[in-house]
């Protein structure tokens, strides 16, 4: 063991000395104290190894969590690692040495923000926030990456008030943990249901961007489901490009009804407007659409007549056959042929009727 003898020769016990810039703990023999260490006041430090013995102050160690092993009475009084913690873990110790722990907030280091656990391990990636909030509005880090009871099925999609990906927040891979910014390809969290799916997220201050309660896909009054679960969309600017959104923060791709307007994202996710061809829907066949240019209601699938094709809620509307009447709502109504072209011509065009016969119509 290693001794500290003062300039008058008297041996240094129970107590704490700096040498040469550096804070040591020494117990009640005079045996200078290494590795975890923690005081009758609660107080964790990092001492280094065996050799070493300083008290580890503003800085990053990364470490194996303490044990009973590390306490001198063989119980190591704050130990919260019954969930939540890994084996080895980041841990980051203040100014005064003491090992930060408090999981009621977020902790700003070096312009950055981190999440800790109640044992003060660095949190990383999904981390779950459900257990609520303290009196100031500062968030509750419940544990390590949702180790918590979390509802199931369809419960989870449907009633926003158990483990959404709305109480998750993101931080970066266990290598640097300060909250996310920005787009990440990423497995999904394990309370939302999502851990075994690879999707892009765009975080803000670490929360997912997301469709909330109110965006509701219906038809009519009829809430769209999937599976059984209600289906959510939201239409949401990033970077300064619109993007869609489900429940969870998945991004979402392809033709997207949002409220009560269809969209189309493409495979990169960005939203198209114009003319887009070879748009495929559910029964996998392949449609044109023509989706708004201008800023009132852009991107949104028109209804009306477009360089001559009558689209509905986007779509290109064309006859099974040669001819075909529809109906947009007013006091007007459209005859169209196979390509979707709106027919002008003065004169008489033959369509099938409900019966099988023929019936003429004629534009004048």
């Amino acid at each position: 063991h290693w001794f500290y003898f003062g300039s008058k020769g008297k041996k240094i016990s129970n107590d704490k000395k700096k040498i040469g810039g550096k804070t040591y703990f020494f117990n009640e023999d005079g045996e200078m104290r290494d590795g975890w260490y923690e005081t009758e006041s609660g107080d964790v430090y990092y001492l280094g190894e065996e050799d070493e013995g300083w008290r580890a102050e503003n800085q990053w160690l990364w470490l194996e969590r303490p044990t009973d092993e590390d306490a001198e009475d063989d119980e190591w009084s704050d130990d919260d690692c019954t969930i939540g913690c890994d084996d080895e873990g980041w841990y980051w110790f203040g100014s005064d040495g003491k090992r930060y722990s408090d999981n009621k907030k977020k902790k700003t280091i070096n312009g950055k923000h981190y999440f800790f656990n109640a044992h003060g391990q660095m949190l990383y990636e999904w981390i779950n926030t459900k257990d609520g909030n303290t009196s100031d509005g500062s968030e509750d880090i419940a544990a390590s990456r949702g180790e918590i009871e979390k509802a199931s099925g369809s419960d989870a999609l449907q009633t926003f008030d158990s483990n959404t990906v709305g109480d998750m927040r993101y931080a970066n891979q266990v290598e640097d943990g300060s909250r996310t910014d920005g787009w990440h390809e990423i497995a999904g969290s394990e309370d939302a249901g999502t851990d075994e799916d690879t999707d892009w997220y765009f975080f803000k201050d670490g929360k997912a961007k997301k469709a909330d309660s109110d965006d509701l896909v219906k038809v009519g009054a009829n809430a769209v489901t999937d599976d059984g679960a209600l289906v959510y969309r939201a239409r949401i600017k990033c970077d300064g490009k619109y993007f869609c959104f489900n429940e969870l923060g998945q991004m979402q791709t392809g033709l997207q009804l949002i409220n009560g307007y269809f969209y189309y994202f493409d495979d990169n996710g960005y939203m198209k407007t114009g003319k887009v061809a070879d748009v495929e829907e559910a029964d996998d066949d392949v449609y044109t659409y023509y989706f708004e240019t201008k800023n009132n209601g852009n991107g949104r699938g028109i209804s009306a007549i477009k360089d001559g094709y009558l689209y509905w809620n986007g779509k290109r509307v064309e006859a099974d056959d040669d001819y075909a009447l529809y109906w947009l709502g007013g006091d007007q109504i459209y005859l169209v042929n196979s390509k979707g072209k709106v027919q002008k011509t003065s004169k008489k065009y033959a369509l099938d009727s409900v019966s099988g016969d023929d019936v003429y119509v004629e534009i004048k």
